[in-house]
C-alpha cells in the first residue's frame, strides 16, 4: 500500500478516492489512521460519509416503500413532467428520503415536494411542511388541486395552538415552527421544507429548526432553488440537518471549507476544497438545472446605467465619500479591518442616498422622470432596494412629481399573507398601479409578478448573486404571457468597487462549482413541460 508521506501530504478527497481503491481508503482510515494528517486532508467522519453514501446510493433504500404513482388522480399522472417523476423516484429509492433538492426557480420543485409529502403521508400519521409565510396558502391550495387531500390537510396556527391529530399533513411556517412547542416537540414521519435556504446561518429559528430536525425527523426533504447565496457556509446547516453523525462539528466544517486568510489571520467566510466540498455534498443532494429540462424561459435583457454626479451639485456629499474612503483605506494599511468594515458599510449607504438624490434631481427633467416618461413609458415596473431608507427618497419624488401615478411599497413590515394581493395591484391586468418599490429580501421569495411587470429596476447593487436571481425571476416565469422582461441596474461611479464586482464574479462561480457538481442525468424521454 503506498504511503501518504510519499506524496507530501498531499491526501485530499479528490485524491483519496481517485488513486485508492475503496479497500485501501477504508484500511487506511481504520487500521493507519496515524499516516494521515488529518488537519490537511479531509476530516475521518466525512470521508466515511462519502463512502457509507456511495453503498447506499448503488441499491435501493426505500424507508416508506416504492413511490406508487397508480394511485396519483389521473390529471396528476397525466400533467406531471418525466424530470419529476425521476426525481421523485430518485428521492425515495436511492435517497432513503434525506435529500437536498437543488431544482432552478421554475422548474416545479414545489409539486416534486407534494408527491414527497403525498408519499410519506401515506405510510405515516404526521408529515409536516415548512413554507415561508407568504405561500402558506399556497401550498395548501397546491395540496387540495394536485392530490385531493384537502380533507388531510392542516394549517398550524402560532402560539400554543395544538395540532389537528386527525389530519396527515400539517403546514407550518418557519417562524411558527421554532414557537410552536406542539410542532417542536413532536415526533415526524416526513419533514419537508420549502424554501430551505431560510435556514442557513446561526439565528434562534434554524438552531430550534434543526434540533428538531435532528432528533425527531426520519425522513427530510429540504427544497430550495438557490441553496448557496453566499459562501461555503450555506452548506453546513443542510449537511447537519441531514447527517448530524457525520456533520456535528461546525468549526470543523468551518476549518476545512470556509477558512481564508486575511489581513495577517483569518476568516470563515470564503470557500476551501471546493472540489472536495461539492463532492460531500452531492452524496445527498439532486440538482437539476433550467437548460436540462428543455423548458425556456421568457428571454432577459440586462443593462447598466452608468452616470457620475457632478460635484457642483453634491459638493458635500461627495466630499464625505471620498473621506470615508481615505479613512477606509487607512484602517486597512493599518490592519483595523473591522473599522474599515464599519466604514465601508458607512461609504454604501450615503453612496445610495447620493444615487437616489440625483436620480431625481430636476424634478420632471430628472434622470428617473425620462426614464418613467420616454424610456419605460406605459411600462410597469418593480423597483428594488436593498434597504428601505432609500424608497423614502423616491417616494417624497413621486408623491410631488407624478401624483397621479398609483405604486405600492413592499417592506419586511408588510404581512407576508398581504403581499402577493399587494403585487397583483400591478402585475395584474386589471391592476390600477404603475410601480412597486419593495426591498429585495422581502419580495425576492415566492411572490409573481407576472405578467404585467416586464421592467426590473435595481437602485442598489445587491451583494450576493443568489440575491438578485431571487428578484429576476420574479418577472420571468415559464409559460408567462410576456414575451420579453428587462432587468436594468443604476450605476454611480462612486459606488463601483472593482474589488466587490470581483468578489461577486468569485462568489457566482464558485457556487456554481459546489453546486453544480454531479447534475442529475436526466432519462432521455421528451418533456411535455410543466405546469
Amino acid at each position: 500500500m503506498i504511503s501518504i508521506s510519499e506524496h507530501n501530504k498531499k491526501v485530499i478527497y479528490k485524491y483519496l478516492i481517485w488513486n485508492y481503491s475503496r479497500d485501501e481508503i477504508k484500511k487506511l482510515v481504520e487500521s493507519d489512521e496515524k499516516r494521515i494528517n488529518w488537519n490537511e486532508s479531509i476530516p475521518r467522519d466525512y470521508l466515511m460519509f462519502v463512502m457509507s453514501r456511495e453503498e447506499e446510493l448503488t441499491d435501493d433504500n426505500t424507508l416508506f416503500g416504492e413511490f406508487d404513482w397508480g394511485i396519483l388522480p389521473e390529471k396528476t399522472q397525466k400533467d406531471v413532467s418525466e424530470y419529476q417523476k425521476q426525481v421523485v423516484d430518485e428521492v425515495v429509492e436511492k435517497h432513503n428520503g434525506r435529500c437536498l433538492i437543488a431544482m432552478d426557480m421554475g422548474t416545479g420543485k414545489t409539486l416534486v415536494g407534494l408527491l414527497l409529502a403525498h408519499h410519506y403521508g401515506r405510510f405515516s400519521k404526521r408529515t409536516l411542511l415548512i413554507v415561508p409565510t407568504g405561500l402558506i396558502n399556497n401550498w395548501k391550495v397546491e395540496c387540495e388541486r394536485w392530490l385531493m387531500r384537502g380533507e388531510e390537510v392542516s394549517v398550524v396556527g402560532k402560539g400554543k395552538s395544538p395540532l389537528n391529530e386527525a389530519k396527515r399533513i400539517h403546514i407550518v411556517s418557519f417562524d411558527v415552527c421554532k414557537d410552536n412547542e406542539f410542532v417542536i416537540g413532536s415526533e415526524w414521519d416526513a419533514v419537508v421544507i420549502d424554501e430551505a435556504h431560510n435556514l442557513k446561518g446561526n439565528s434562534l429559528r434554524s438552531n430550534r429548526i434543526g434540533a428538531m430536525l435532528r432528533e425527531r425527523a426520519k425522513a427530510i426533504i429540504m427544497l430550495t432553488g438557490t441553496p448557496q447565496h453566499n459562501n461555503a457556509l450555506d452548506n453546513y446547516n443542510y449537511l447537519n440537518m441531514l447527517y448530524p453523525q457525520y456533520f456535528y462539528s461546525k468549526q470543523v466544517y468551518l476549518d476545512r471549507y470556509c477558512k481564508i486568510p486575511f489581513a495577517g489571520g483569518f476568516r470563515y467566510d470564503g470557500s476551501m476544497n471546493i472540489e472536495e466540498l461539492a463532492t460531500v455534498l452531492s452524496m445527498c443532494k439532486i440538482r437539476v438545472k433550467m437548460e436540462q429540462t428543455g423548458l425556456v424561459l421568457p428571454k432577459l435583457t440586462k443593462r447598466h446605467t452608468w452616470f457620475d454626479p457632478p460635484d457642483a451639485l453634491f459638493e458635500k456629499e461627495c466630499n464625505e465619500l471620498r473621506d470615508l474612503n481615505k479613512r477606509k483605506i487607512e484602517c486597512l494599511s493599518h490592519g483595523d479591518v473591522d473599522k474599515a468594515f464599519i466604514l465601508s458599510g458607512e461609504h454604501w449607504t450615503k453612496t445610495t442616498m447620493l444615487k437616489c438624490k440625483y436620480l431625481v434631481h430636476g424634478g420632471k427633467d430628472s434622470i428617473l422622470a425620462k426614464y418613467l416618461d420616454e424610456k419605460y413609458k406605459d411600462k410597469r415596473i418593480a423597483f428594488f432596494f436593498h434597504n428601505t431608507e432609500p424608497i423614502e427618497v423616491i417616494k417624497e419624488f413621486l408623491d410631488k412629481e407624478y401624483s397621479n401615478t398609483k405604486y405600492v411599497v413592499i417592506t419586511g413590515n408588510d404581512d407576508p399573507l398581504k403581499r402577493q394581493s399587494m403585487v397583483n395591484k400591478v402585475s395584474l391586468p386589471d391592476g390600477d398601479h404603475r410601480l412597486i418599490l419593495c426591498t429585495t429580501k422581502t419580495t425576492g421569495t415566492g411572490l409573481n409578478f407576472t405578467p404585467m411587470i416586464t421592467v426590473v429596476i435595481f437602485i442598489q447593487q445587491e451583494h450576493n448573486p443568489s440575491d438578485i436571481d431571487q428578484a429576476e425571476s420574479r418577472i420571468r416565469r415559464i409559460g408567462a404571457s410576456n414575451k420579453e422582461s428587462l432587468i436594468s441596474e443604476f450605476v454611480m461611479f462612486y459606488e463601483f468597487d472593482e474589488k466587490r464586482d470581483q468578489k461577486m464574479g468569485t462568489k457566482r462561480v464558485n457556487t456554481e462549482r459546489i453546486v453544480d457538481h454531479n447534475l442529475l442525468i436526466l432519462k432521455k424521454k421528451k418533456v411535455d413541460g410543466i405546469v
